[in-house]
């Protein structure tokens, strides 16, 4: 890739590298029956979308990330059109679905609609990224035994090979600057603003996490008895 997906940080590589590995171990991910798109095909598209999708993120001098006027958009417009520039880079042979489906999926990947339809790479894509930050309570899917999408040893193993680390401060800080400099960005527009939507930010594992919320309801189904 070019200089602009070096300049990720530590952290920030973390998180895409793990939301990758999030998305390829999601426990059904080879059983979705999609008719207009093959497993190979859409793990390819998937594989550049969770590399490439924090792009807009970037927190750097780099005259790549920083001269071309789409910084000052929001950052998930911002990270499409580099992803966009990106592709053509390093993946010349892409069509254009391929091209639109991956910078589409990209540019929407912090919404959550409730009606209309998505593409599955924009599906896996927004529910791998919200499951690395915000664990459990972040997929977006009600009713779901969540065991199910990723086996928590495999939650385990992956958190082990790409620690946490610092990244709770820094994706908070992250997203105070996505506010103060860009006060219109996609995530104002959720349903309570910015403490809405930092407050299910994960600080630690995500296996720790979903074992302390267990025991919480646990307790809770035994005082209900």
């Amino acid at each position: 890739m070019s200089s602009a997906l070096r300049t990720h940080n530590k952290a920030q590589a973390r998180h895409s590298t793990k939301v990758t590995c999030f998305m390829l171990n999601f426990s059904t991910f080879k059983e979705f029956d999609i008719h207009y798109i093959g497993f190979e095909e859409l793990s390819l598209r998937l594989y550049h979308t969770t590399l490439l999708h924090d792009l807009g993120r970037l927190n750097s001098t780099d005259s790549e990330v920083l001269n071309p006027p789409a910084h000052a958009m929001t950052f998930e417009l911002h990270g499409g059109c580099m992803a966009y520039e990106q592709l053509h880079i390093t993946a010349p042979d892409f069509d254009a679905d391929q091209v639109s489906d991956i910078v589409q999926s990209i540019v929407l990947h912090t919404l959550q609609w409730s009606s209309g339809d998505s593409s599955a790479t924009q599906v896996f894509m927004s529910v791998s990224a919200l499951f690395n930050i915000e664990g459990h309570n972040g997929t977006g899917i009600v009713g779901l035994d969540f065991n199910r999408l990723w086996h928590p040893k495999t939650m385990e193993e992956i958190e082990k090979a790409y620690p946490w680390g610092d990244f709770y401060h820094q994706a908070l800080a992250a997203v105070d600057r996505e506010f103060a400099q860009k006060p219109n960005c996609l995530v104002s527009h959720f349903p309570g603003g910015l403490d809405w939507f930092t407050n299910e930010f994960r600080v630690g594992p995500i296996v720790l996490r979903h074992l302390n919320q267990l025991e919480g309801l646990d307790r809770g189904l035994r005082r209900a008895q």
